[in-house]
């Protein structure tokens, strides 16, 4: 399941992925949100009166592949836990290396247990995580692997401009096609899209393409806009197309507020 692609450009860090869930041999389903943005919370020690307060607060991008089982439960694990983070004084070093190391604990802990059971390597998820960190104020990434020994490791990734990481089983596809060039972001989203089209050699990546990146402090993630020739103006977040009939007739609902791109125009002109 998954390609999922991570760049830096201009000291900013952006994820991409396709849409695809892996049920069975051959059973896919396009529904998967694999870009994320996930908010963090760190709170000061209890007093004696038993409040805190919030001490730093942000938000993490976060890029899924692999097993949609680990993924599911690790993200709603992650989500979770990083609403209640807490610091000792003098002692914890509040940065996003910290909060990427609090995060690994997790991801190991449940990614073991899943890859135990009769799933075993078929349980594998890989996670990028990205944030700015609240002491050192620039953008780091991580990302947490699993190996078919179920052996874990966590590594700093996109140090420099212009670096650029796929994960995923259609990493492989991806990497060929950019093979022998230093890849621009439009070169990256476009072997993304090639390889999602490509139904013979990677039919578990496919779907709709999801990005995010960083505007300021937070990740933002951008609805996708696509042209369909006899079909229209289609605006994707993941399945859902927020332009059709059912999300934008009524007057009276809710409506979604995405940044949309075409990333092909976008990455274009950069």
């Amino acid at each position: 399941m998954t390609l999922c692609v991570a760049w830096r450009k201009n000291n900013n860090v952006c994820f991409a992925s396709d849409s695809r869930i892996t049920f069975g041999t051959n059973s896919y389903a396009d529904v998967g949100i694999k870009v994320m943005a996930v908010p963090y919370r760190v709170y000061s020690p209890y007093d004696e009166k038993n409040n805190n307060h919030l001490s730093f607060s942000g938000e993490l991008g976060m890029c899924f592949s692999g097993s949609v089982s680990s993924s599911m439960f690790i993200k709603e694990t992650v989500i979770e836990v990083l609403k209640n983070l807490q610091y000792a004084p003098n002692y914890t070093n509040v940065s996003i290396d910290k909060i990427a190391s609090f995060i690994f604990k997790v991801y190991k802990n449940i990614s073991k247990e899943v890859c135990s059971t009769s799933l075993h390597k078929n349980g594998i998820a890989d996670i990028i995580i990205a944030g700015r960190c609240p002491t050192a104020k620039t953008i780091k990434a991580f990302k947490f692997a699993t190996d078919s020994k179920n052996e874990h490791s966590c590594s700093e990734i996109l140090k420099n401009e212009g670096d650029y990481e796929f994960s995923g089983s259609g990493a492989k596809n991806a990497i060929d096609i950019v093979s022998g060039k230093k890849p621009s972001p439009l070169d990256l989203i476009e072997s993304l899209k090639k390889t999602i089209d490509d139904e013979i050699t990677a039919p578990d990546v496919g779907g709709n393409i999801q990005y995010g990146t960083f505007v300021e402090d937070s990740f933002v993630i951008y609805g996708i806009v696509e042209y369909i020739k006899d079909n229209g103006v289609k605006y994707w977040r993941g399945f859902l197309d927020l332009n059709s009939q059912e999300y934008s007739s009524s007057y009276d609902d809710f409506i979604l507020s995405y940044r949309y791109i075409d990333p092909f125009q976008t990455f274009n002109k950069s």
